[in-house]
């Protein structure tokens, strides 16, 4: 049910005509080009993870986790019921692309959705495997903030509504830069001040801060340092100096960081 709210949504901000599979194409090196693909009058573009991250190729070959591959399905079934239940006269279609949860991947895919105008671009066009362009009503995803904000920054220059249900980092709430986005999750904001509230209920005042690389992570540590210093918050936290799990990290980096918290007992 909630699929096919984000579904309707992206109809109703969808500005232009019934869509059409554009002809012309362009070429990318080694991008993946495994696609779930159902006509309809009107498209849908959509990113989910489904692959891990992968230094090279693009992608690896295992499955990112379970909880991708259901929200997948969800869509697809939203899909197909909208289409026998509600919509009588035209049919709703989806174009679904892996974005790998890496960002210049989910950049990449994005331009599928690159829409000119009624009349396709002329791009230099390679005979090795070209970039099918589609044209959509709207894009849906991708679950992370770093992913979002690449596909974001490309369906803005383009016109194109996009919804994520998943990425929260503040930065996307920038009504100039992101002029087509909007999420059904609150941004990291909301987030920072309930963490805070919980860290002043049980007096905690000296926090390590462990965040992954990318917009999330630290989104959520700026949103944090942003809500104690903007609104004033009444109480006395203290952060040390924040550990960024990056994507190379090895076992001998994760202990270090461990030994690291557990003998540093006061922030510089």
């Amino acid at each position: 049910e909630s699929m096919q709210r984000l579904i309707l949504l992206l109809l109703l901000l969808y500005p232009g005509s019934r869509s059409e599979e554009c002809g012309k194409s362009i070429h990318i090196p080694d991008l993946p080009d495994l696609r779930y693909l159902l006509p309809g009058d009107f498209m849908l573009g959509v990113l989910f993870p489904v692959h891990i991250r992968s230094i090279a190729p693009f992608c690896g070959s295992k499955v990112h986790d379970l909880g991708s591959l259901q929200r997948l399905e969800a869509l697809v079934y939203a899909v197909k019921e909208a289409n026998r239940k509600i919509l009588t006269t035209h049919s709703l279609g989806f174009v679904i692309f892996d974005d790998c949860y890496t960002d210049l991947i989910a950049l990449a895919q994005s331009l599928h959705f690159a829409r000119a105008s009624s009349t396709c671009v002329s791009y230099q066009c390679s005979v090795n495997k070209p970039l099918e362009l589609y044209d959509i009503i709207g894009l849906l995803g991708s679950e992370s903030s770093i992913t979002t904000m690449q596909a974001a920054n490309l369906m803005s220059t383009f016109h194109t509504p996009h919804i994520s249900y998943f990425a929260t980092a503040p930065a996307l709430s920038d009504p100039i830069k992101y002029a087509m986005f909007q999420r059904t999750v609150p941004s990291d904001i909301t987030q920072a001040r309930v963490i805070l509230e919980l860290l002043a209920k049980f007096n905690w005042t000296f926090i390590y801060v462990v965040y992954s690389e990318g917009a999330y992570g630290e989104g959520l540590y700026r949103a944090m340092e942003r809500v104690i210093a903007e609104e004033s918050f009444d109480r006395d936290i203290c952060f040390a100096e924040p550990v960024i799990i990056r994507q190379d990290f090895t076992n001998r980096d994760f202990d270090m960081t461990i030994w690291t918290m557990l003998f540093e007992k006061k922030a510089n």
